[in-house]
């Protein structure tokens, strides 16, 4: 452990040329580690001083690690880094190191503290649902549980459901928007998935159940769906038992279904 004295040696060998060391892979990770144990009151003095170079620094490999300590350690500075990052956050949301930084304001702080940002993510959410890195600040939206969002969401993403029901990122956001959303906003993606009772769509159910990421979708319609849907899914998989069975993913959907007691006997 550094005494007071060395502390403050070394806070002013790296305000000497803060810009520097951020910029340097070893450097930036020393000053990371000085910022995990020193005062509050020095990593205020460093937030200053980089204060005009915090976006850089969330797209840098090792620099979004200082901004994310930030954000963990100065909560007072968080409305001030909200400002910086607004202008800048479609670009970062969709960022390797830059989704980062958002994520962990999403979990370090309420969402209530967090307006701007969740309103600019909603505005084009449909875009992000999609992205390899986008689709994880839908998703802390949507676990945040404020139905206001879960709702504007699902007003979003109608007309889009069976198609993101089947992709690799924007599954994991369908599957939460179905956790999250009401019984009456259930029953309208359920029916835009797989029909509803006058007409359902055998085929969609199909490519879905054996589907490497439409098969959890499935599964969260048979726990939250009605008899009738329910019956549907069944249907389909008992029609096309054969070819089902020998399917890893469609295993899931038959072993859901057999919990609530159907045979496929």
């Amino acid at each position: 452990n550094l005494t007071e004295q060395q502390q403050s040696m070394m806070l002013k060998f790296f305000l000497k040329d803060v810009k520097t060391v951020t910029n340097h892979p070893n450097g930036c990770r020393v000053l990371q580690k000085f910022i995990e144990f020193t005062t509050q009151e020095n990593v205020d003095s460093i937030f200053q001083a980089l204060e005009n170079s915090l976006i850089p620094l969330c797209f840098s490999q090792n620099g979004n690690h200082i901004v994310q300590r930030f954000i963990e350690l100065l909560p007072e500075r968080v409305p001030t880094i909200i400002d910086i990052v607004l202008p800048q956050l479609s670009k970062l949301v969709i960022d390797n190191f830059g989704c980062r930084v958002v994520q962990r304001l999403f979990e370090q702080y309420p969402i209530e503290n967090l307006e701007p940002l969740v309103q600019k993510v909603l505005s084009y959410a449909t875009e992000l649902a999609t992205d390899q890195y986008g689709n994880y600040v839908v998703q802390n939206i949507l676990g945040a549980g404020k139905q206001e969002h879960i709702s504007i969401l699902i007003e979003r993403f109608k007309g889009h459901f069976p198609q993101f029901s089947l992709h690799k990122f924007a599954s994991n956001v369908i599957e939460k928007c179905i956790k999250g959303a009401t019984k009456e906003e259930q029953k309208q993606i359920f029916s835009e998935i797989i029909g509803n009772e006058n007409k359902y769509e055998k085929n969609r159910i199909m490519q879905m159940v054996g589907d490497q990421f439409g098969n959890y979708v499935i599964q969260r319609i048979i726990e939250n769906g009605n008899e009738s849907q329910q019956n549907a899914i069944y249907d389909v998989i008992y029609y096309n038992y054969d070819s089902l069975y020998m399917n890893n993913y469609a295993k899931h959907v038959i072993s859901k279904l057999e919990e609530l007691e159907y045979s496929f006997e």
